[in-house]
């Protein structure tokens, strides 16, 4: 059956404000398609300067010898899991292992602190709506935890449209 899979980049939007598209988001697909996956990272969300920001607020709480510059996630540590950049941290700048856990749950009550501040998108649920209407099934495929994709979900006003989630259940 014809599948339409929605790629990193795809219709970005930063979590805070969201760039003006060139076209509706209807015609990006397939009319045809029966299935449709969307990575959720950079594609119904832009949430990577969000994670690069609760990552250091974590980390700022051991020290700032501890901390990520803008260049340094740009070259090293983009797309990264957070237990690979803590993996790098420990060998880079002797982030303490026994700390991981520590840095690895902070980061997420920041990420979720954050995730707060998303507003609902009425673009992307009415597209979501639309797709629904064309009896398409929706997935989602994310290196995320289950808890942050389906707050991010429920943010944006999405998660109802979903038949399917794969993503990583706890990051440990």
């Amino acid at each position: 059956f014809p599948v339409t899979i929605m790629p990193h980049g795809g219709s970005g939007r930063y979590y805070r404000e969201r760039p003006e598209v060139e076209k509706p988001l209807s015609s990006s697909v397939n009319a045809d398609a029966s299935l449709i996956i969307f990575d959720l990272d950079g594609v119904l969300i832009d949430s990577k300067d969000l994670h690069y920001e609760a990552l250091n607020e974590a980390l700022g709480s051991l020290g700032k010898q501890f901390l990520i510059s803008p260049q340094e996630h740009a070259t090293t540590y983009d797309g990264l899991s957070t237990n690979k950049k803590l993996e790098i941290l420990h060998k880079e700048k002797s982030l303490p292992r026994e700390s991981f856990e520590i840095v690895w749950k902070l980061k997420q009550e920041v990420t979720s602190r954050l995730l707060g501040e998303i507003p609902e998108d009425k673009e992307l649920i009415a597209f979501m709506r639309h797709l629904k209407e064309k009896d398409a099934k929706v997935a989602l495929a994310s290196n995320s935890i289950r808890a942050t994709v389906n707050l991010m979900l429920k943010r944006l006003g999405i998660f109802d449209f979903f038949d399917l989630s794969l993503n990583i259940v706890t990051g440990k």
